[in-house]
């Protein structure tokens, strides 16, 4: 073989293992981008579901929302019942947040615990407005309730630190007023979690983004 020959040989083979080599550059590639553009088309749909659902918690992150008011028996009929359901919804939304956190990004222990902690607070807002309505229903007939209440000692066994029924209205006033001040002290501790929970949900999703960049996202 003439040494042209040789010469031509050889680029050829150079020529088809470079072509070789840029079609399984360009292969790898294509899968890494197809990679890349699922995991962001996934953070994008996360990024939408984790937004939604906390825009709709921290609107019921609201004192109005889980209290009410009764002025007279009428109004105050259902109401309790109504409230609790207006919390368990809140409860609801706040588990489904959880179900949508990822455990592997670096704000998910801070976002579970401000979570839990607004829940918390929300709920002392309800009680407190619920047994402040009752004691408050209850006063609206002091008769009422003084044989209510007369009735309860005589069927408790134990009477030791029961108050006696001349008292039990003055005892009453003071333990509604009590959770009165429980339920002002908590809807003002409500309002905070707002912020936090923009703040908490703007680092997280931001997490979530570089993880997505660095190729770990889901």
């Amino acid at each position: 073989m003439e040494t042209a020959d040789i010469i031509t040989l050889i680029g050829i083979i150079i020529t088809a293992v470079l072509a070789g080599a840029n079609l399984v550059t360009a292969f790898f590639n294509q899968r890494q981008s197809q990679g890349y553009n699922l995991r962001m088309a996934d953070y994008e749909r996360r990024y939408v579901q984790l937004t939604d659902n906390v825009s709709q918690y921290i609107s019921m992150l609201d004192a109005h929302w889980l209290s009410f008011m009764a002025l007279n028996e009428e109004e105050y009929e259902g109401k309790d019942a109504e409230v609790y359901e207006r919390y368990h919804q809140m409860e609801t939304a706040h588990y489904k947040i959880k179900l949508l956190l990822s455990n592997e990004n670096q704000f998910f222990q801070e976002f579970c615990t401000i979570l839990d902690d607004s829940l918390a607070v929300a709920d002392k807002v309800r009680f407190s407005n619920s047994v402040a309505e009752l004691c408050s229903n209850g006063l609206r007939n002091p008769d009422g309730f003084l044989d209510a209440y007369k009735k309860v000692l005589e069927r408790k066994e134990d009477l030791t630190g029961v108050v006696p029924a001349s008292d039990a209205i003055d005892a009453a006033k003071e333990y509604r007023d009590t959770h009165i001040r429980q339920f002002l002290l908590a809807a003002e501790n409500l309002v905070s979690f707002r912020e936090r929970l923009v703040s908490i949900t703007q680092k997280y999703l931001e997490c979530e983004k570089e993880r997505v960049l660095e190729g770990q996202g889901k």
